[in-house]
């Protein structure tokens, strides 16, 4: 019971003080609504245009070793996300902006930039200046205000899980916004390309060609030279007579020692028959020895000779491979940029039929819950720091006695 007692109370009083504020609630929320409702219809309306741009593997994403490689397929990296933010960033840069104003002229843009660039004292500061007239520091303060209102007004982002980039602009001239996002979009297009190509690979592969080709040419003399001094045309002709000459000698040796053995059957070692016969045995052996010295010579022309025979090998395939670089990076220099870029506009900004602001049926929303908390919250305040006894509640709460008798506030009628 006491609990509802203290609702019923909490109740009365909440309700005592919104009729008892009623007139500062009205008032409150009729400025607030109707400050917000003049000031949505008076303000200037501002249109967004947007252009939506592609974002695809190309040119840019391929990637070509700078030493080729016995593989001539290309490697292609991609790290979507990455691309993606490059792009954005390119977009957003000073530089285009600047370019964009450049394009367009300032005054056509932005017509109501302050044209004075400051004050009395700032312009005596800026006339004093030696190197610089008044006209031209002017000049650069309009460009200046104008590329940075440009990059304040303009919106770029990522449209999520796609490869799709949004660039928007706002101004209160629809044909201006689409104008402008049109051109940052065409001096993008424009930029990448030259932010993305390399200008040094075409020189370089070039320059490595042609030392390739020298590279082989001084390989190839040599291999021709080596030839000449060893005869390497007749190279295995002479192996295989020297093996058959080791052969014969080696079966000539074994039937003189079985000579010598059958000899030692007969005669001493002193005989000369005996000596004569290892006298021939030595003979043999020794041209057997000198056999296998010519044999490990040619054994040694041969190595050289392959050596260099592949020097030659590789000079000719990197020089092949340098000049097939080349020739794709003398081909891709004369093709067509628009061809190799890996953006593609699909949809060009156009002029907006309605503004994005003010968007008065959001505005007059919230000016009625802005004003209606507003309205509640200023007349439970003003409750609170009020200091008089106006009613039994108060003077039971603040002075702690029982209100015996309250008259109420009776109004006469007035004389006619």
């Amino acid at each position: 019971m006491e609990n509802e007692a203290r609702f019923g109370m909490s109740l009365r009083g909440f309700l005592r003080v919104i009729f008892k504020r009623q007139n500062t609630i009205v008032l409150f929320f009729g400025v607030t609504v109707c400050t917000v409702a003049v000031a949505s219809v008076v303000a200037t309306p501002t249109y967004e245009a947007t252009a939506q741009v592609l974002v695809k593997v190309g040119m840019e994403a391929v990637y070509t070793p700078t030493l080729p490689t016995r593989d001539t397929e290309q490697i292609v990296r991609v790290d979507r996300q990455q691309q993606i933010n490059s792009e954005i960033e390119i977009l957003r840069s000073r530089f285009l902006a600047q370019r964009v104003v450049d394009s367009l002229r300032p005054e056509v843009i932005y017509k109501d930039l302050d044209n004075s660039g400051g004050g009395f004292l700032s312009n005596l500061f800026r006339a004093t200046e030696g190197d610089q007239s008044p006209t031209q520091s002017n000049g650069d303060s309009i460009i200046e205000k104008a590329v940075t209102n440009l990059q304040k007004n303009t919106t770029i982002g990522a449209v999520k899980s796609s490869d799709v980039i949004n660039v928007s602009f706002r101004h209160t001239d629809p044909q201006v916004a689409a104008k402008v996002v049109n051109t940052l979009v065409d001096l993008y297009l424009d930029r990448r390309l030259h932010v993305h190509k390399n200008p040094d690979s075409y020189t370089f592969l070039r320059d490595q060609s042609q030392i390739m080709e020298n590279e082989l040419q001084r390989s190839a003399e040599s291999l021709n030279t080596f030839k000449k001094e060893h005869d390497i045309t007749s190279l295995q002709e002479e192996r295989t007579v020297l093996l058959k000459q080791q052969a014969d000698l080696r079966t000539k040796v074994v039937e003189l020692e079985l000579k010598e053995r059958e000899l030692l059957t007969k005669y001493t070692d002193q005989s000369r028959l005996v000596q004569g016969v290892r006298d021939e045995i030595g003979l043999v052996r020794n041209k057997v020895v000198e056999l296998e010295r010519r044999q490990t010579r040619l054994n040694q022309i041969e190595r050289e000779f392959n050596r260099i025979q592949q020097e030659v090998e590789v000079d000719r395939e990197n020089f092949r491979l340098y000049l097939t670089k080349f020739k794709e990076s003398r081909i891709l220099s004369s093709m067509d940029p628009g061809k190799m870029s890996n953006v593609s506009v699909i949809e060009p900004a156009q002029a907006p039929l309605k503004p994005v602001s003010p968007n008065i049926v959001l505005n007059m929303i919230l000016a009625v819950f802005i004003g209606g908390v507003g309205a509640f919250g200023l007349a439970f305040f003003s409750e609170y720091m009020a200091e008089n006894l106006e009613g039994a509640e108060d003077v039971e709460e603040h002075l702690r006695l029982p209100v015996l008798a309250s008259i109420p506030q009776i109004k006469l009628p007035r004389d006619g």
